[in-house]
């Protein structure tokens, strides 16, 4: 017999007005575009994405924390951060912030595309 994970459970702080704004906000500023290295895509659906995670600490409702994905460079980022959790290197470390594994450092290199490679996604008709 194979063990299902348990159902996601969505986190509430997504569903306030807040939150809302501050997505909308997040989009508008990249003026519909993802911003994934080296994607660009325009006429997806995009995802608000909280550069530095809510659970690692980041900053809710902070527009320099936001930046758009479209689905794939969303599941991609979404992915390696779950990974270098999991490798133990994704949560605070001792001592407070700084140093190469704390998350902020972590998500900085992928905001700068040191280990956000460019989105498979997007095709010839995005160029």
């Amino acid at each position: 017999m194979v063990a299902k994970p348990a159902p996601k459970v969505v986190d509430p702080h997504y569903h306030t007005p807040e939150h809302q704004r501050w997505s909308r906000a997040v989009i508008a500023r990249a003026g519909g575009r993802c911003q994934g290295k080296g994607c660009g895509r325009s006429g997806v659906r995009l995802f608000a994405d909280h550069i530095v995670e809510l659970r690692d600490g980041g900053a809710p409702f902070d527009l320099a924390n936001g930046q758009a994905l479209c689905g794939a460079c969303h599941a991609r980022k979404t992915a390696a951060m779950r990974a270098e959790r999991l490798r133990g290197r994704g949560g605070r470390i001792a001592g407070g912030e700084g140093g190469p594994d704390h998350p902020r450092s972590h998500a900085q290199k992928i905001s700068a595309g040191a280990e956000n490679p460019p989105c498979s996604a997007r095709g010839a008709e995005n160029d």
